[in-house]
């Protein structure tokens, strides 16, 4: 991004040095060693590293709470009692950048980060952690390297009984590879490890997969002719974690997916983890189709699926497959009695609706809708009556949605409570993110919150079992953010520690937010951000042009924002026409011509703020990425 800044840094001494009537001496040369060395990072260095701590826990009965820390490569999660937070509990390293970093990997010219991708109390003294720590082993005939990234981690409170739980290496499933075709199967009955119990396949499920042609017949690998070469071996399936086992205390559940069958399709199974003795029990296995997206329930069943390739006639419909996931898909406007559950370029700015997820009743769909409406607002089905109902949540300025990726929308949009197994809110992105709770005295915890705490998304992440300690984080435009944990009896909010500590004196520029409204209904909004130091007045200025014509601002920190502040010049921001999260209005806006809308609101946005700020509109810079730069 900052490549031509650097290209004028680095051009403007060497022409001064040709015009120079006599040449500087010689320097001497530098040792091999210090040729070697890597260069002294920049004054910008500190504002790139990655975050300090970016993820944190409290547990069941509020006592304890458990974050990461990240100390250069390493990764560890520390434990406390609230009670004396002073005082650390445990220090557990739980990955590593050469951890997380595949072996043998073609175009492997740096370390992957070590990353948690799941931290929670599983118990008032049990913590479990899901990491991106890789697994790698020999494939096929040919003896291919391959990496499968994931590992389930666990320790208590005090550091002790800390194993790792599970990984890919645990969930194995046969594979045959002939050279050009590579196929799997899972006979029924297979129980990969001697800690991993499957239940029996019933016989509606059998008839199923033998009619649908998506499973080999029981034994075939017997009774099949091998082809000179083939080969039959195990290999790991990928995992995560899905959620809390309700069934079973102290387990978590995981999704494992296996690899792609020569017929198109993949097992997904669901497993139980005990994340005390590490036994793993199989719950169901799914059969789906490499192109097609699918949406499981909160029992694990794949309930929805939507085609995942551009080769698919539009519309692409969401398929429903039945209250057990083991029917035949059909379409899902037929399930629920009305139409709009479909995408195509004709719709995806216009009207529509778009499933969610499942209640803990299977039967209760959560869909977003902006049918007859502008922005789309949140609402529930019961698809064994058809009866709407049960939860209606609407906004009129924002969606309560962003926009959909892979078919479906975020996955953290609905919030369950762990102990009632209920929605419990909406998490949405306003002018910061925020959230819409079911509770009035939660929902006045979240306004009381976001009134102390101005200028920044505050979210509410995790509650102890009676909902008197809340576990908050902030993130805003001018601010990494902070974990705090909250009273709600006392009204006393305690910050515990900072996502990145040292950039908040010295690397943060003040971030305004603006907004103005255009004919036929619409608006511009954004944030410039102005350097604490100019280095002349009026400011230069930059627009980020987004890299999508319908991405929105993110509220969140930019780093390459505050760079660019640093150098001293004002950056823009800004949602144009088209921008996702505004209502249909303003997305339906840009169909006038993307390119020349585009442009009338970058220039509209500069002679806006020029007449505002301190801005030369003789000295604007444009950047972009993608499809932003090019425009």
């Amino acid at each position: 991004m900052f490549r031509s800044l650097l290209l004028l840094t680095l051009a403007l001494p060497l022409a001064a040095q040709e015009a120079s009537p006599a040449p500087a001496p010689a320097a001497p040369a530098a040792p091999v060693e210090q040729i070697l060395l890597p260069p002294e990072p920049g004054r910008f260095a500190e504002l790139f590293r990655r975050f300090r701590t970016e993820h944190a826990a409290l547990s069941p009965d509020g006592r304890h709470l458990a974050y990461s820390v990240r100390e250069g490569e390493e990764l560890f999660v520390i434990t406390l009692d609230l009670d004396h937070p002073t005082t650390i509990k445990a220090r557990v390293k739980v990955v590593d950048d050469n951890a997380a970093t595949p072996m043998m990997a073609l175009n492997q010219r740096e370390k992957t980060p070590g990353r948690i991708l799941w931290l929670r109390w599983v118990t008032p003294n049990r913590v479990v952690v899901e990491t991106n720590a890789v697994h790698t082993r020999t494939t096929g005939t040919a003896g291919n390297w391959a990496s499968w990234s994931g590992a389930i981690l666990g320790f208590d409170a005090d550091g002790a009984n800390g194993r790792q739980l599970a990984s890919p290496e645990d969930l194995m499933e046969f594979t045959q590879d002939s050279g050009g075709s590579f196929s799997t199967t899972r006979p029924s009955g297979f129980a990969p490890i001697a800690g991993v119990t499957t239940p029996d396949q019933s016989p509606e499920t059998a008839a199923l997969e033998d009619e649908s042609g998506l499973a080999l017949p029981e034994n075939e690998e017997e009774e099949a002719p091998a082809a000179p070469g083939d080969t039959t071996s195990l290999q790991p399936r990928s995992l995560r974690i899905f959620d809390f086992d309700p069934k079973n205390a102290g387990a978590v559940t995981l999704v494992s997916q296996g690899a792609p069958r020569g017929n198109g399709n993949r097992w997904l199974g669901l497993y139980s983890l005990n994340t005390h003795t590490a036994k793993l029990t199989n719950l169901t296995d799914d059969l789906v189709r490499t192109n097609e997206h699918a949406l499981l329930d909160r029992q694990g069943r794949v309930r929805l699926t939507v085609p995942a390739t551009l080769l698919s006639k539009f519309p692409l419909r969401y398929g429903y497959q039945g209250p057990e996931g083991k029917n035949r898909a059909k379409p899902l406007d037929e399930a629920v009695g009305f139409s709009g559950f479909s995408v195509s370029p004709d719709s995806y700015f216009r009207e529509r609706a778009i499933p969610l997820g499942f209640d803990e009743d299977p039967n209760v769909l959560y869909y977003a809708s902006n049918l007859g409406r502008d922005t789309y607002g949140l609402y529930s089905l019961n698809l064994a009556t058809k009866q709407r109902g049960g939860l209606t949540l609407e906004n009129p300025a924002f969606d309560l949605i962003g926009a959909p990726e892979a078919g479906f929308t975020q996955q953290d949009t609905l919030v369950f409570d762990r102990f009632t197994h209920k929605l419990a809110g909406v998490r949405f992105q306003a002018n910061y993110r925020t959230a819409a709770w079911l509770r009035p005295e939660w929902q006045a915890v979240q306004a009381e919150l976001e009134k102390t705490l101005p200028g920044r998304s505050v979210e509410l992440i995790d509650w102890d079992e009676n909902a008197r300690r809340f576990l908050v984080t902030t993130e805003g435009p001018a601010d990494p953010g902070a974990f705090y944990v909250y009273e709600r009896d006392t009204k006393k909010l305690m910050e515990f520690v900072r996502r990145a500590p040292w950039v908040d004196a010295n690397h943060a520029h003040t971030t305004i937010p603006f907004g103005f409204a255009l004919a036929g209904g619409t608006r511009l909004t954004g944030f410039i951000t102005t350097p604490s130091q100019p280095r002349m007045k009026p400011i230069p200025m930059i627009v980020l042009c987004p890299e999508e014509p319908w991405a929105r601002v993110s509220p969140g920190f930019q780093r390459d924002v505050h760079a660019l502040a640093g150098m001293g010049f004002a950056v823009v921001q800004f949602n144009g026409r088209g921008a996702w999260g505004l209502g249909r209005k303003q997305r339906e806006a840009i169909t006038a011509g993307y390119d020349l809308v585009q442009i009338e609101d970058l220039a509209t946005v500069v002679t806006a703020l020029g007449q505002r700020f301190q801005i030369n509109p003789k000295r604007v810079a444009l950047m972009g990425r993608g499809h932003g730069g090019f425009i």
